[in-house]
């Protein structure tokens, strides 16, 4: 399943935020698209970061990633459901595997792109510009 073509090429900005101490609320805009993304800190649960993203709509995407590097993506239509397959690699392997790309294609946004993701996590959780 492909990624929707409105958001391709569009930059996430938060147009509306709302952090506590227990966690944050913010409205994005992605090119065409809008979406609403909910951070919070789970009462009971170890320290690890992990993070769940969720995309509902005609096709619900469910996206977990957890403190090891694992990661889990489910998406559903009314046709079933289809879980990607798990990638064996690890940090460095995928780190390798990237630059590599990055030098075959000649594309090196990556860190410009992450400075992006560093700006717009830090508008909706002022602790995340220490990363």
């Amino acid at each position: 399943m492909a990624a929707d073509p409105r958001c391709r090429g569009g930059t996430l900005a938060p147009a509306s935020t709302r952090a506590t101490e227990r966690g944050a609320l913010a409205l994005l805009n992605a090119g065409a698209l809008t979406g609403t993304l909910l951070v919070s800190a789970l009462a009971g649960t170890p320290r690890a970061p992990r993070l769940r993203a969720l995309s509902v709509g005609a096709r619900r995407t469910e996206i977990v990633l957890d403190p090891n590097g694992g990661a889990r993506i489910v998406t559903t239509t009314a046709a079933g459901a289809l879980c990607a397959p798990a990638r064996y690699e690890s940090r460095q392997r995928l780190t390798l595997r990237r630059a590599l790309g990055a030098v075959d294609e000649g594309v090196f946004g990556d860190l410009e792109s992450y400075r992006r993701d560093v700006a717009v996590a830090a508008s909706i959780i002022p602790s995340a510009s220490a990363l």
